[in-house]
């Protein structure tokens, strides 16, 4: 996991012990004051929502207690973790730019890739101006590292 991954998941932590549980105990109230419990959906929703978060709690608890933080070897002009990556699709004609990140911090909607995923395992290790063929759903296809930062 990267320092930046770690910082994040402290911040949700945070929020999730804090505002989200208090926003939570509130809704839960809400829906007591409105009467029978066995039949009241706003009061079964607030209990699930707190069944979630909690759950949630537990589980970034034990990747903070379970964290191991890499160090970006920001003298390296090699791809590894916490390096961003320009690279060139060259049977697409398409340039993409991802962060490599570990498992946990995922989120391909923000271009953050795993080095466990498989475009990240081609990546590590290469250099600027490397070519490599990589299998995708669509076939085979080229790509070029134009950039790491």
């Amino acid at each position: 996991m990267t320092h930046e991954g770690l910082e994040e998941l402290k911040q949700e932590l945070k929020q999730r012990l804090g505002k989200d549980r208090d926003e939570i105990a509130e809704e839960i109230k809400a829906a007591r004051e409105q009467g029978d419990l066995s039949e009241n959906s706003a009061y079964k929703a607030a209990m699930d929502k707190k069944e979630f978060n909690e759950k949630r709690i537990v589980e970034i608890e034990n990747m903070i207690k379970n964290a191991v933080v890499i160090t970006e070897d920001t003298s390296s002009s090699k791809v590894g973790v916490g390096k961003k990556v320009k690279v060139h699709n060259k049977t697409d004609k398409v340039k993409l730019l991802v962060e490599l990140v570990g498992p946990s911090e995922a989120d391909p909607a923000s271009k953050k890739i795993s080095i466990e995923s498989p475009l990240g395992i081609a990546l590590l290790g290469r250099k600027k101006g490397d070519e490599f063929k990589f299998q995708t759903p669509a076939g085979e296809h080229i790509y070029v590292v134009e950039d790491i930062n």
